[in-house]
């Protein structure tokens, strides 16, 4: 619906009003250490992530992140784990990930969540982890789309206006997140990202 540079803004100022609030919730129970590790990566990937959205053709970028994004959702599905200990690089590695998602489209989420669900992390841990990095790669964001000058009075406008949507939004989650068992947890992060996936095909433009 908008051009990538657009919607990235977007996303973000609309992150402002919602996913902010529960930052301080997020501190209080995250792994730091191990967020750390991933807001080292993500620091990395940011700008990597800004310079191919600034660069490569959007639909390019399109068609890479919605597939990158089902295949990974197939092989979750088809029951593909990693049991075994992790190497801190490899932690370090999905921050990488985030980043370059974060500053290519606004998706820094996707990369840890599908992590944290490949490792059958507990739903408490990868929320909290999830929100915490969000206090790392929200302020870091900004501060690097100001600089490309990726800032814009469109972009802010739409921002503004989903913001209070996006609010209401992540406050009925926070709701109903102490109620659902780990497996429709996990359920509703499958088709949640496969959804969104879908939808972002350039196969649906008119």
């Amino acid at each position: 619906a908008l051009r990538p540079q657009t919607a990235l803004i977007t996303l973000w100022v609309a992150d402002a009003a919602g996913a902010l609030s529960l930052v301080p919730w997020g501190l209080r129970r995250c792994e730091r250490r191990e967020v750390a590790r991933l807001g080292l990566g993500l620091a990395a990937g940011v700008p990597v992530g800004i310079w191919a959205l600034t660069t490569a053709d959007p639909a390019v970028l399109r068609w890479g992140l919605c597939a990158a994004a089902l295949a990974v959702i197939v092989a979750l599905g088809a029951g593909w784990r990693w049991t075994g200990p992790l190497p801190s690089g490899a932690v370090t590695g999905v921050g990488f990930l985030s980043g370059f998602g974060g500053g290519v489209a606004g998706l820094s989420g996707v990369a840890p969540v599908v992590f944290y669900l490949g490792r059958e992390a507990g739903s408490a841990r990868l929320r909290a982890n999830m929100i915490a990095l969000f206090a790392i790669s929200f302020p870091l964001g900004g501060t690097l789309f100001w600089w490309n000058g990726l800032f814009t009075v469109e972009a802010l406008t739409y921002g503004a206006l989903i913001a209070p949507i996006y609010a209401l939004a992540i406050r009925i989650g926070a709701f109903l997140y102490p109620r659902a068992s780990p497996q429709a947890f996990r359920r509703i992060a499958f088709g949640l990202i496969t959804v969104s996936a879908l939808a972002g095909l350039p196969l649906w433009d008119g």
